[in-house]
């Protein structure tokens, strides 16, 4: 199996029992990659070697209080399958109309 597919195969895995309580799977876990996901993805075993990475490939991600990057499991999965996920911007009221 290629470098890819692997990596593919622990972004992609099924998330079971979603709505129902789970025992096997944290919800950080179904949410978020893990650390041996991150490291994998990244091919970085250090956060900051990780964030390098991750930056330098256009990703984004958030720092926990630690330093370590967070990645959501639906944007890697989006940012794997070649779709471009983008910000959504907040709806917000058009208050300049208002006189």
């Amino acid at each position: 199996m290629e470098e890819h597919e692997v990596v593919a195969s622990l972004v992609l895995q099924p998330v079971h029992g979603i709505g129902k309580e789970r025992d096997d799977i944290a919800m950080s876990e179904a949410e978020l990659l893990t650390s041996d996901e991150l490291e994998m993805l990244t091919g970085r075993k250090t956060s900051a070697g990780q964030r390098r990475w991750l930056e330098c490939e256009g990703w984004v991600f958030v720092r926990n209080a630690s330093g370590r990057p967070i990645v959501g499991r639906w944007y890697a999965r989006l940012k794997l399958a070649g779709v471009k996920p983008e910000p959504v911007a907040a709806n917000e009221p058009d208050f300049s109309a208002i006189t």
